[in-house]
């Protein structure tokens, strides 16, 4: 794929991307991870994903890591780079430059705090105190 900017890191002009999926055996049809669908070459997309050096491939998030612009938002991704002006980008693309900001490493999650009227989220993992040792038999 050709790579018209990147938002975060230093990417090369080409690079080979991946999607996770495979061939189903039994069926011979095509299936890829969280019912993403497959890139299109030609099309113009926002790609949220980690390099595999193993490989030397862009492993794209499933599903919510390739958004496929339009034409709308690809010639206003072009007026934005033509002035050189970040704040007529596309709303997408603005939005990820707000998580690329405010990102939480994944190797370092952040405690979760409650308080009165908050409410435990999907995901969040309880801690879990260790067992009292059993005294011997």
């Amino acid at each position: 794929m050709s790579v018209r900017s990147a938002l975060k890191g230093d990417v090369p002009q080409r690079v080979t991307v991946n999607q996770q999926g495979g061939v189903n055996e039994d069926t011979g049809q095509l299936e890829l991870l969280e019912g993403d669908t497959l890139l299109e070459p030609g099309r113009t997309y926002l790609f949220a994903g980690r390099y595999t050096s193993l490989h030397d491939w862009y492993t794209v998030v499933p599903q919510t890591g390739n958004v496929l612009l339009n034409a709308r938002e690809v010639q206003g991704l072009e007026r934005a780079e033509q002035q050189r002006n970040q704040s007529l980008e596309p709303e997408v693309i603005q939005e990820m430059r707000a998580a690329i900001r405010n990102a939480v490493p994944f190797d370092d999650p952040q405690p979760r705090r409650y308080g009165q009227g908050t409410t435990p989220r999907p995901g969040d993992v309880p801690t879990i105190e260790p067992l009292p040792e059993r005294p011997p038999r």
